[in-house]
């Protein structure tokens, strides 16, 4: 007779596929989700019946103006800047390959002046590719 205690084996959890499953779901859900730049910034575009309806993306900077005066830069994160910074930040944008463009988003009470001013410094920093974001006229 065998009297001596057996010693039962310890219980052990494994991570690993636990793990595994929850990166899947983390690069699905990275992969799948589509984000949405929104303003701050109240603006009523001018409507247009050939307005697109674009998804903003790392080629596009984003520059909107209201109408109170004020004007908010998208790039990276949107910020809220004065008129001289402009030229600065677009400037200090990383060098690449090809130059992204400038989507000007003015509320439709905006000074013409104002529009030319913006598509002036773009100009001077370089960015050619200039586009107007409008909102899609409802056809009767």
């Amino acid at each position: 007779m065998n009297f001596r205690a057996r010693r039962q084996k310890e219980v052990e959890l494994n991570l690993t596929p636990l793990i595994d499953v929850v990166f899947l779901l983390l690069i699905f859900f990275m992969v799948s989700t589509t984000f949405q730049s929104e303003s701050e910034m109240k603006i009523n575009l001018p409507l247009a019946s050939t307005a697109e309806r674009s998804i903003p993306d790392r080629e596009t900077i984003e520059i909107s103006l209201s109408s109170e005066g004020y004007m908010q830069f998208m790039a990276l994160e949107p910020r809220v800047i004065s008129g001289p910074e402009l030229k600065q930040l677009l400037l200090a944008l990383p060098a690449s390959d090809t130059l992204p463009t400038v989507a000007i988003r003015a509320d439709e009470e905006v000074k013409h002046r104002r529009v030319v001013e913006i598509m002036d410094v773009a100009r001077q920093a370089s960015f050619n590719k200039i586009t107007f974001r409008t909102s899609e006229k409802a056809v009767p």
